[in-house]
């Protein structure tokens, strides 16, 4: 479990600083290698009198998975032996090429794998000049997806697979054969799983070629008539066996030091896909085979592209509350990495279905390391969830000595909890649109619908939709999604999604009565708006201790502190924002106003933690992306000359309590917000 906690704080280190560079402040790379540019596309037809077809073949073997069950339960799951059913190569690109070393034909594969003109459907033909041809089968795609619902706009899945970001190679596979200038070829060319069989592996190439065809397949055929071409920009994927691609971001760390990891280049459209540490696969973290970790980092782009991110990056392991922002980008990537694979089995995994459906189908997201196999017995796992879980009786782990859950939630005694939780939101989702029957223990019921396109509506940045993608819509989150999913169901959500987010994540909705205890108002949704209110709003808030099972953090963002959307056309006239606190019972705080620039990193005031993780010391600390703000001691705070800040952004108001002394038992206190003539500022009733 260390080895997972590391993977998991190396990846969000990275992801934060993937967020604008592939060199982290303080690194420089020096003799970087010359970047040779990726071989061009085969996308010549050439006509040949009396031709020889090519009739053959592209499939691909992974390992498969070993899973351990117990009655109705699938208790864990290892990579083993190969699988034993080859899975076709669908819409790959082909180059035939002759014994002069010569592209002399160009083709495609089909649905099936098989070898055919670049239409798509006709036969390959090739010159009946006799002589050995290789037939090669490029990791490469520039496919125009076909059978799409009537009235939608056609889109590409358009993406390579590459070796490493110098070379640029497409990962391929080939045969070569002889032609005696009349009979047909047929060739059977295949990637393999094992190092016996291929030392390159180029199966696990294939397979995350695969999983990246077979998601744009779904989502076009699974989002109604919505439009997809934020999907057809070219995805590059640089993966080889046995390298970590962290060494990348790190170039002057040592390769043995550094955690292995797979992630998504924001802006860049780039997957980087864990392929081991210092070309060991047999015992090290891989990711190649492991398609809810290549489907989650795939959810990125799509996220990125489709919608928008504005995940902050920083540290998430699954086991605390953290920045909604962050809680949001993870779980859709672990919920995305899941369902593609429940909902695509026989593509992604054809011999797993068999054993896997005969009870409740894909359930997991899992990230395995090694295998077992007559060459290994290494085989572990990173990362297993399931997520058809009841928040109130996850999974748990022991991180140096210490029990945790995987987001464990009350929905009675702390209301919205779920919003701050990643594995939380990774349930709720897969929950509201999947059939399953809760036969496992712990399990809880889904809705048995399918409401993915409605989760897309909610998604995406279409101009034409309302998706919380949308540039009018700031600091995006579970809340903010669950709010725009009520609008894509004509404002009133299935029943069977708002018991899962009420009863079962705590993921309830902003005008949900939870939120209020005696009239005051206990919790107040990320990001909703401030404004002005003819009357008095109660506000309390309810900080909790610095250390414990479910925080690591010494200013718990949903406990110790409210968020509030400043948009100024909501607040015309208003030019400060004064805070009176006043405690209520526990230990003494200061109650500060911090205004947040709109893409700020959150500043933790926390200056040590312990081997758990969990904070042992604070200490108020200054953000550079707060645009104006009161930490001085007190429970009376004010930010002023609002009104000059940029009228087409939108602020981010914190109240954050501060413990005076630590670590800080239980607390209550109320506040009001007033403007500069003492009218009163409260939360909007809806986003």
């Amino acid at each position: 479990m260390e080895n997972h906690v590391n993977k998991i704080l190396h990846l969000s280190l990275l992801f934060s600083l993937a967020l604008y560079s592939c060199t982290p402040a303080g690194e420089s790379v020096t003799n970087t290698p010359s970047i040779a540019p990726e071989v061009s596309e085969c996308l010549t037809s050439t006509t040949y009198m009396s031709p020889v077809i090519v009739n053959g073949s592209a499939h691909f073997f992974k390992r498969n998975l070993i899973p351990t069950t117990s009655g109705t339960n699938v208790t864990s799951m290892i990579l083993g032996t190969s699988n034993t059913t080859p899975i076709p190569i669908q819409f790959a690109e082909v180059q035939v090429i002759n014994f002069g070393g010569t592209v002399i034909q160009c083709g495609v594969t089909d649905v099936n794998g098989d070898i055919k003109a670049l239409d798509g459907t006709s036969n390959l033909n090739i010159s009946n000049t006799a002589g050995n041809y290789t037939i090669k089968v490029l990791a490469r795609t520039n496919h125009t997806m076909t059978g799409l619902p009537v009235g939608k706009n056609v889109f590409k899945v358009y993406a390579s697979v590459k070796s490493d970001i110098y070379s640029n190679e497409v990962h391929a596979i080939s045969q070569t054969m002889s032609s005696n200038g009349v009979t047909t070829l047929s060739p059977n060319i295949i990637a393999y799983a094992t190092e016996s069989d291929s030392a390159e592996i180029r199966g696990g190439a294939f397979n995350i070629y695969n999983d990246v065809v077979t998601t744009y397949k779904y989502l076009g055929q699974s989002t109604g008539t919505r439009n997809l071409s934020c999907l057809s920009p070219k995805l590059e994927v640089y993966w080889r066996a046995g390298f970590n691609p962290a060494q990348y971001i790190y170039p002057s760390s040592d390769p043995n030091s550094l955690g292995t990891l797979s992630f998504y280049l924001r802006g860049y459209n780039q997957l980087y896909i864990n392929g081991g540490r210092l070309g060991n696969v047999k015992t090290q973290d891989t990711d190649h085979f492991d398609d809810a970790v290549i489907i989650h980092e795939l959810g990125h782009r799509v996220e990125d592209a489709c919608g928008k991110m504005d995940s902050p990056g920083n540290s998430h392991y699954g086991l605390y509350r953290i920045d909604p922002r962050l809680a949001w980008s993870e779980g859709w990537g672990n919920f995305f990495g899941a369902h593609i694979i429940r909902n695509n089995m026989s593509a992604i995994n054809p011999d797993l279905a068999a054993s896997i459906l005969t009870r409740d189908g894909w359930l997991y997201y899992l990230d395995t390391s090694g295998y077992n196999d007559g060459a290994g017995s290494a085989g572990s796992m990173y990362i297993y969830l399931n997520l058809n879980r009841s928040g109130a009786n996850p999974e748990s782990a022991f991180v140096n000595g210490n029990l945790r859950y995987y987001d464990k939630v009350s929905s009675v005694s702390n209301p919205g909890e779920g919003h701050y939780r990643e594995v939380s939101i990774a349930r709720s989702l897969f929950k509201s649109t999947n059939t399953c029957t809760a036969a496992c223990t712990n399990c809880s019921s889904c809705t048995n619908a399918d409401y993915f396109e409605n989760f897309w509506r909610a998604l995406e940045n279409d101009p034409t939709g309302i998706g919380m993608g949308k540039n009018i819509f700031p600091f995006r989150s579970s809340a903010r999604f669950y709010s725009r999913l009520n609008q894509s169901f004509g404002g009133s959500t299935p029943a069977a999604i708002d018991s899962i987010l009420n009863s079962n994540e705590a993921q309830q909705r902003e005008a949900n009565t939870d939120f209020t205890v005696l009239g005051n108002r206990v919790s107040v949704p990320y990001g909703i708006k401030l404004i002005p209110s003819a009357s008095l709003c109660p506000l309390r808030i309810q900080p909790k201790p610095g250390l414990g099972l479910t925080t690591d953090s010494a200013s718990d963002q949903r406990f110790s502190n409210h968020f509030y959307a400043i948009d100024l056309a909501s607040l015309p006239g208003v030019t400060s924002i004064n805070l009176t606190a006043t405690k209520m019972s526990g230990s003494n705080h200061d109650i500060d106003l911090i205004l947040f620039n709109p893409s700020y990193k959150f500043n933790e005031d926390c200056t040590g933690r312990n081997a758990a993780g969990d904070c042992t010391s604070v200490q108020k600390s200054t953000s550079t992306d707060a645009a104006r703000a009161d930490r001085s001691a007190g429970l009376i705070k004010q930010v002023t000359s609002i009104n000059t800040l940029d009228g087409s952004q939108t602020y981010l108001l914190d109240i954050r309590s501060y413990p005076t002394t630590f670590p800080a038992i239980d607390s209550e206190y109320t506040y009001t917000l007033t403007d500069q003539s003492g009218g009163n500022l409260c939360p909007s009733p809806s986003f």
